[in-house]
């Protein structure tokens, strides 16, 4: 699924790919009016019925706009669809939600496949999965009668190490690459009887690779590595691979990322499930993927939690903080009505335990004000969809403000951090986070700096 995201330094929009947290890609759930509130009289608050009749299983292939048409749920038995036979008893029709405990694949018009799961997964629909998978893609695989190349992990590792632009990406050597302060273009091995043979000879040899060579970090990554950097969580995929990924090191880590064929990343193929096999990718296809990162046309792949049925509407309760996930953060900041205040956090960060009461605290000071919105975003579980908003450590607080949405304003640029080394926390007292959020020119008051830190932080 697309949406789409203001750039913050050009104001320009950009496209993002929206991807549920530990899943691949579904539908965003409507979120109505972007001043939020309670939905009117005769407002819909509930999901709609499903039709029995358009998209059931067994269906025509119903056509959605942009992406593929859906055919229907294919259910498998047990928590491997790879092998696993099938269970027609438990095909879904393509509006019905497909929860965790289901295992199988979306069947999508030309035979093409959308949401190949095991059993633990988000909630998600084949409509809307089928509607992420590119239909010019999806119908020359239909019409081709080649299939991609596979080929041995050590062989593939060898032709890696021939090419003297790649490396290997390992705990050994990450901090090295990343002081280059490249992006990483990562080729994942998956280890598997069904190892892609990357066709490297073929892009070091495209027109456009003397411009791409020294833009990135290129380099292959084994399956342990990939376990270890938490990949498969961090670009919201299924693990296993083999898949190619760009995360934009300069940006900072995980913040900006960037699939191949995101629409189906892992291009595995095993015969023997009736899977069909993946389109064989193309060196000229590498480098128009490279290229597109370049020259900025990428999608960027959002990582994001459902949005529960109670957070349909965008704005929550006065005085309370609105709670974002990756899908909705941009709607959310982009409102005009509203300077709205983000908290980026992580549960797991005892400096975000102690701020977010404080947090709450404004949102109470604020509750008689519409034009002011405070919202939290949980990293852990969620990417940020908007270029250039860097976030290194937690918490951190960013401001869109009303008229100038296109340059967001990082607090820590006001709130006096380098005065105070061994306070950082008082930084985020109620006062001076009032003074940011309340006055035009974001001028905050000097913090506290007697006394313990934590002692300040209600401090009106």
């Amino acid at each position: 699924m697309k949406m789409s995201v203001k750039h913050h330094e050009s104001g320009e929009i950009m496209e993002v790919v929206a991807t549920p947290y530990a899943a691949t890609y579904m539908s965003v759930v409507s979120t109505g009016d972007a001043r939020g509130g309670e939905p009117e009289e005769g407002e819909e608050g509930e999901e709609e019925e499903e039709g029995e009749e358009e998209g059931g299983a067994g269906a025509e292939p119903t056509s959605g706009s942009g992406g593929l048409g859906c055919v229907a749920w294919r259910a498998v038995s047990g928590c491997a669809p790879e092998g696993a036979p099938r269970a027609p008893q438990d095909d879904k029709g393509c509006d019905e939600v497909v929860g965790s405990g289901s295992a199988g694949w979306c069947a999508c018009e030309f035979e093409a496949r959308a949401r190949e799961t095991g059993c633990v997964h988000e909630m998600f629909t084949c409509r809307a999965a089928c509607a992420a998978v590119d239909r010019g893609l999806a119908r020359s695989h239909t019409e081709s009668i080649e299939v991609a190349a596979t080929t041995t992990t050590a062989e593939m590792v060898r032709t890696f190490q021939q090419a003297p632009e790649f490396v290997e990406y390992g705990s050994h050597n990450i901090m090295d690459h990343v002081r280059k302060d490249k992006p990483f273009a990562l080729f994942m091995l998956c280890e598997c009887a069904s190892e892609l043979k990357w066709p490297i000879a073929e892009l070091r040899a495209h027109r456009d690779w003397p411009r791409l060579a020294d833009k990135f970090v290129f380099g292959f990554i084994r399956l342990a590595s990939s376990d270890q950097f938490q990949l498969w969580d961090n670009f919201a995929m299924d693990r296993g691979g083999p898949s190619l990924a760009i995360d934009n090191i300069p940006a900072g880590q995980n913040l900006e990322k960037y699939l191949f064929r995101p629409a189906a990343p892992r291009l595995m193929w095993l015969k023997e499930s009736g899977q069909r096999p993946p389109v064989p990718v193309t060196g000229a296809e590498l480098a128009a993927f490279f290229t597109g990162f370049v020259d900025e046309t990428l999608p960027m792949v959002v990582k994001s939690e459902d949005v529960p049925l109670a957070r349909r509407r965008l704005r929550g309760v006065k005085g309370q903080v609105t709670v974002a996930v990756g899908s909705t953060l941009q709607q959310i900041v982009l409102d005009e009505h509203a300077d709205v205040l983000v908290l980026f956090y992580s549960p797991h960060c005892p400096g975000s335990q102690v701020v977010l009461p404080v947090f709450e605290a404004l949102a109470q000071e604020f509750k008689d004000d519409d034009t002011r919105l405070l919202v939290k975003l949980n990293m852990l579980t969620n990417d940020i969809p908007i270029k250039h908003v860097k976030v290194t450590h937690f918490p951190a607080l960013w401001l869109w403000s009303r008229g100038h949405k296109n340059k967001p304003i990082d607090y820590k640029q006001y709130n006096h951090q380098l005065d105070d080394g061994d306070g950082i926390h008082s930084h985020f007292e109620l006062g001076m986070m009032t003074d940011f959020l309340r006055h035009k020119d974001h001028h905050v008051r000097d913090a506290h700096h007697e006394g313990r830190w934590d002692e300040h932080l209600m401090a009106k």
